[in-house]
């Protein structure tokens, strides 16, 4: 083989692998927002670089070249594709911004109704543009301005919604988080054994996940619950806990078992 043939195989090679971290990272920030690893995508690339790669170093001259120019424009294909979806993705998310900033203004000027309807147009686009983490926060806030509104069963309705779908999509943070989201509209609504038992709920998950921030978070609100209730001693036992959590968070393996 001649150096310049060297030179263009190396050349090829680096370019499989530059395309392929490219899918990669691509595909990671896609997944942080609608959790779908897509792991088949990824095997796919793996797979048509490690083919380009052996057709380059097995075959001769140039039949092994154009198996490396395939691979690299099926390669390219993929990083457009993934690309294309994350740019539409955002697309559709980019208008919940305006909705959350008219939303936060209506909540300012004392009106939770027209609040609620904002945040409901902000979920809507969180999720088409698949932005769990936000569409769940912005569910919540809802929530809290439809019960301020009167509005309590759709609040509550739309609060167990929440927790379903992040039950379906098996992601622990959010299924913490909606179970609180849920407990809050339910404490609200003077539902104590309901919120109570989500409280409940969100802290084993989180604790089970790992997240001491959602042991925190639950513990505190049960501490709260069960003050509201009268019964001190067990809401200074649930302070305690949110207390231990926090300390966990800022010095990790503090508690375990």
């Amino acid at each position: 083989m001649s150096d310049m043939q060297s030179l263009s195989l190396a050349s090829l090679l680096l370019l499989c692998a530059a395309l392929l971290a490219g899918l990669a990272a691509t595909v990671r920030a896609l997944a942080r927002h609608d959790g779908r690893p897509r792991r088949g995508l990824l095997a796919a690339g793996i797979a048509i670089g490690g083919a380009g790669a052996l057709s380059s170093l097995a075959l001769p001259g140039v039949i092994g070249g154009l198996g490396s120019l395939l691979a690299v424009a099926l390669l390219v294909g993929l990083d457009l594709f993934e690309l294309g979806q994350a740019g539409l993705l955002s697309a559709y998310a980019w208008p919940a911004t305006g909705y959350l900033t008219a939303a936060a203004q209506a909540r300012q000027a004392g009106d939770p109704a027209r609040a609620a309807s904002e945040y409901g147009r902000a979920v809507l686009a969180l999720r088409k543009g698949r932005r769990r983490s936000r569409e769940l926060d912005a569910e919540v806030r809802r929530g809290a301005c439809l019960v301020s509104a009167g509005q309590g069963e759709i609040a509550e309705a739309a609060a167990l919604e929440s927790v379903a779908r992040a039950r379906l999509a098996g992601d622990p943070d959010l299924i913490w988080r909606s179970l609180v989201g849920a407990g809050d509209v339910e404490a609200e609504l003077g539902e104590a054994a309901a919120a109570k038992r989500d409280y409940q709920e969100a802290v084993q998950v989180a604790r089970d996940s790992g997240s001491w921030l959602g042991v925190a978070f639950a513990c505190g609100q049960l501490g709260w619950l069960e003050y509201d209730a009268g019964d001190y001693e067990l809401a200074l036992g649930y302070l305690r806990w949110a207390g231990y959590a926090a300390n966990a968070i800022l010095s990790p393996g503090l508690i375990s078992g």
